[in-house]
């Protein structure tokens, strides 16, 4: 408004009506007044300014804009993200003997969201080791994805199944690897499958880009403490490795937790990683 101060600087009250004949002739180069109409506070400002959309971490690559949660929040659309895709991990299950299985991945695109309006996001949390947790699940505007399976509850095989599974523990042997990018657990050092988890079959890589984060990897399979074996290799994508003492937590991304053989107390089995919900649009 600064222009209307210098264009009506004393302390005279004036109308709009007034200021019409001043802004059209020295911004639009007429004589006097708008022929007709009315004002709008484009004829002052010009175009209306866009609003960034916000939430969440934002980066950019190549065509897109990302938002990246991490934990629960809100996604403001703003003026720009109308329509959007959106990737969801759920958050990884819970080691216990086998290694737990990474988060269920999905991807949802073309989704059509209403402009300067606040969506919840719900990002799963991994599951607890030691309480036999499932990984929680990953919501947004009705897409979601499961969390992964502890690998301490359940039938076997399938225990610690998820978007890539666990690996199987190792009894007198060395613990099999989780799996990546969707495949199935490893099986243990002398070829044991009975405690491998599934995976689901399909990319965990965001968006199912492999220039993107891959998320989702299996826990390693526990070994056997008194053999002195080692714990199997954590899935690449967040999975922790199996232990022969206690296991690691999943490094986050969605992994599933560490395994160890004959768990306890003393022993602890590895916590999944927390999941995550991307959601990107054109810049």
């Amino acid at each position: 408004m600064t222009d209307i101060y210098n264009a009506f600087p004393s302390t005279a009250s004036y109308n709009l009506n007034s200021y019409r004949g001043v802004a059209y002739a020295t911004a639009a180069g007429g004589s006097g007044t708008f022929p007709s109409g009315t004002i709008s506070f484009s004829n002052f400002y010009g175009t209306t300014q866009p609003v960034p959309a916000s939430g969440g971490t934002i980066t950019t690559n190549g065509a897109y804009t990302y938002h990246t949660f991490t934990s629960s929040g809100t996604f403001n659309t703003g003026t720009k993200a109308k329509t959007v895709d959106v990737f969801l991990a759920g958050g990884g299950g819970g080691g216990g003997n086998p290694g737990g299985g990474g988060g269920y991945t999905t991807t949802s695109s073309g989704m059509s969201l209403s402009l300067l309006t606040g969506y919840t996001v719900t990002v799963g949390g991994g599951g607890s080791g030691i309480s036999a947790f499932n990984g929680g699940t990953s919501t947004f505007n009705g897409a979601s994805a499961a969390g992964g399976y502890s690998a301490a509850i359940g039938p076997a095989p399938g225990r610690g199944s998820g978007g890539s599974g666990g690996g199987s523990y190792g009894g007198g042997a060395p613990g099999g690897a989780g799996g990546s990018n969707g495949g199935n657990g490893s099986v243990d050092g002398i070829g044991r499958d009975q405690y491998i988890g599934y995976g689901q079959g399909s990319s965990t890589y965001a968006f199912g880009n492999s220039g993107l984060t891959l998320y989702s990897g299996g826990g390693g399979g526990g070994s056997y403490v008194p053999g002195g074996y080692p714990g199997g290799a954590g899935g690449a994508g967040g999975g922790a490795p199996g232990g022969y003492g206690s296991a690691p937590n999943s490094s986050g991304t969605a992994g599933g937790g560490g395994g160890v053989y004959n768990y306890n107390t003393t022993y602890l089995p590895g916590n999944g990683g927390g999941g995550a919900v991307i959601i990107r649009y054109l810049t």
